[in-house]
């Protein structure tokens, strides 16, 4: 029962965590702004406690998965900016009140900054995450770079003698630094006979092969794979921990888009995780420890501030398309025009998420037995 709830824990807490801080960024963003908050809230659906401080109502909700900012004047349905202009006031808005703070009464340009916050944020709780991990537990550095774990039955390595545990010091007579420098020396040379010198213990070893030809790939081939890593762990500065976190973020958006990329334009299906899929991962984080537990909410972070940046209407990034077309026309687009962009962002969005879902029911679908059928004479 307790690791039951233990995992639900920390379930809860990885998406209630992320989903609350990029809320957050709208709300202090909009606060700093002048705009009027209504409510801001942890949670969904009804109400725990909360109390009033000024204009705003502070909630805890009964669902524990993020929050909302509920502002003043932020459908353009509802507000179109006629108080200001001087034009009939639609009946949701009462021309005796001051809309002057309305989210919608604001210029296209104070606007932007409140909708990107949300994902800033998400940016900068998996910076923090990132610098808690390096401060706390220092730089993870790889000792068996090179080192080989398993040797292919028959392959040219098998014949040349080489065995699990070895290091590969250099290829023809170039010194490696890690396993896929090996991979690519080896990749460039089919057919062409090979010298690799390994340290075996604490002996060094020269070993004569040449790379199998592989005619799928094009590529040479000696039948090895790298060792499991064994990381120890090097204490790093502050300063360096910081950076490496930038870096961190900067990686895990970089190699996001240029996965996405890729496969957009080889016109295949990319390997998305649904939020079930998420959950899945995260149980396993759990189990694993705390380190790695922050680091896939970090990880996570950083996903959910790229994905709303995405120019997809309904997102953040579909909002600023919106507000940057208002600037550049001198006036909003018409109500009609936006609710048919999001009635479109909304089948791409569900198309996704049923992608997404598809993906994690083929990477958990186990191949049924064959049943056993016994022959009779």
């Amino acid at each position: 029962m307790m690791p039951v709830l233990l995992y639900t824990a920390g379930v809860v807490f990885a998406f209630g965590i992320v989903i609350f801080v990029h809320e957050f960024g709208h709300f202090l963003v909009a606060k700093k702004s002048g705009v009027k908050v209504d409510q801001f809230a942890f949670g969904f659906g009804k109400e725990i406690f909360g109390f009033q401080k000024g204009e705003t109502r502070y909630s805890v909700n009964w669902l524990p998965l993020g929050g909302y900012v509920k502002m003043a004047g932020e459908l353009q349905e509802d507000y179109e900016g006629p108080v200001l202009e001087g034009k009939p006031a639609p009946a949701v808005i009462n021309p005796n009140e001051d809309h002057s703070r309305d989210f919608m009464a604001q210029s296209w340009i104070k606007r932007i900054p409140i909708v990107v916050a949300g994902p800033i944020m998400n940016y900068v709780l998996a910076f923090f995450i990132f610098f808690l991990i390096l401060a706390r537990w220092g730089l993870p550095v790889q000792i068996n770079k090179t080192e080989v774990g398993e040797v292919v039955t028959g392959m040219p390595a098998d014949l040349a003698g080489l065995k699990k545990g070895d290091s590969i010091v250099s290829v023809e007579g170039e010194p490696v630094a890690d396993f896929q420098s090996v991979a690519l020396k080896i990749h460039n040379r089919p057919g062409l006979p090979t010298k690799l010198v390994l340290k075996r213990g604490t002996a060094d070893i020269t070993l004569s092969l040449t790379p199998q030809f592989d005619p799928s790939k094009k590529i040479g081939l000696i039948g090895i794979r790298p060792a499991d890593p064994v990381n120890e762990r090097k204490k790093i500065s502050l300063f360096e921990s910081a950076q490496r976190s930038g870096i961190q973020c900067w990686n895990i958006t970089w190699i996001t888009m240029y996965y996405l990329g890729q496969k957009i334009w080889a016109m295949e299906r990319p390997d998305l995780a649904s939020p079930i899929g998420i959950a899945q991962v995260i149980v396993k984080a759990v189990k694993s420890g705390l380190e790695d537990f922050l680091y896939l909410i970090g990880l996570i972070s950083v996903s959910l501030g790229l994905f709303n940046l995405f120019p997809i209407p309904l997102l953040d990034g579909g909002h600023v398309v919106y507000y940057l077309i208002e600037g550049i026309r001198g006036k909003p687009l018409s109500t009609k025009t936006i609710g048919k962009a999001n009635t479109v962002g909304l089948v791409l969005l569900l198309s996704i998420l049923s992608l997404a879902v598809f993906n994690d029911v083929q990477r958990n679908r186990t191949p049924k037995e064959k049943p056993v059928v016994e022959k009779t004479k």
